[in-house]
Order: structure tokens, then sequence, then C-alpha cells
């Protein structure tokens, strides 16, 4: 079977720029993060415009549901009209 992205398609310089964000996009975090003044980047993209964080676990609304759904302990169960 065929995939519609060979090997011969991949291009290095690609990567490169991929990993070149994600660091770039993580050092903005920790700036704002360690209170440091704006402007947190010299890149004018990432400085105008909104990204999801790098890491998932550092987005608000994922450590939202963490804090306040999921570390819940969950009620024991009613067993009030358990028949053993």
């Amino acid at each position: 079977m065929d995939h519609p992205v060979s090997r011969t398609s991949f291009c290095p310089d690609r990567l490169d720029l991929f990993w070149r964000f994600v660091c770039e996009r993580q050092a903005i975090w920790r700036r704002r993060h360690t209170q440091e003044p704006p402007p947190w980047t010299a890149d004018p993209v990432l400085r105008h415009e909104r990204f999801t964080n790098v890491y998932r676990e550092l987005d608000p609304g994922t450590r939202y549901a963490i804090m306040h759904i999921l570390e819940i302990p969950a009620p024991k169960p009613d067993t009030s009209c358990s028949i053993a």
C-alpha cells in the first residue's frame, strides 16, 4: 500500500523549523510564568498570535479538569439497597 507522504518527500529543514517553534513556544510559556515583562519573544508571529501550549498539561482548561474533575475522589457506591 502506498502512503500519500513518502520518505523521499521528508524535508529535514521543516522538522528543524517545527522543533524551533516548539522550543520557542515553551520558552515563551516559561518567560510568562516567571513573570518576565513582555515581549516574551522577538518572533512577530508568536508575539501576536495565540497558540496552544506545547504540553497539554499546561493548558488552563486541562489544568482545571485535572484539579477539579479528575483528582476528586469518586463517591463511595450507595450500598443501602444492596442485597448480599
